[in-house]
């Protein structure tokens, strides 16, 4: 998670970096949500956005879309304009795959990336 909230601070506008907690065991929407808010206080993170559901084939919130395997340690999946670009599953925290991600993440730059979202008047 820090790494992704370093990318995200780095890439500022260009990247949303979300993690969503979704284990049905034990859920309970409060416990959830204060142990991600002590998560997020322990590791100091200022732009990854920390969210769970109830379950990674909830519903209700549509995770379930993204076909995520809740028996796996972790999923990472890397958006373009609602298109999943790349999608990795149980990714080791290793500089190597960390160098990985930012590289995939610089290819996704376009032409135009620096600059700003046209004004609507």
């Amino acid at each position: 998670m820090t790494f992704l909230d370093k990318e995200s601070i780095d890439r500022s506008k260009y990247l949303k970096a979300y993690f969503v907690y979704g284990d049905i065991n034990g859920y309970d929407k409060a416990k959830r949500q204060q142990e991600l808010e002590k998560i997020g206080a322990e590791l100091n993170l200022k732009k990854i956005a920390l969210t769970f559901v109830p379950s990674m084939t909830d519903t209700e919130s549509e995770v379930y879309l993204n076909k995520i395997n809740p028996d796996v340690e972790n999923t990472i999946i890397l958006f373009k304009h609602t298109s999943i670009i790349d999608k990795f599953i149980d990714l080791k925290p290793t500089p190597d795959n960390f160098s990985l991600i930012s590289t995939i993440l610089d290819k996704t730059k376009g032409d135009y990336f620096q600059l700003d979202p046209p004004k609507h008047e």
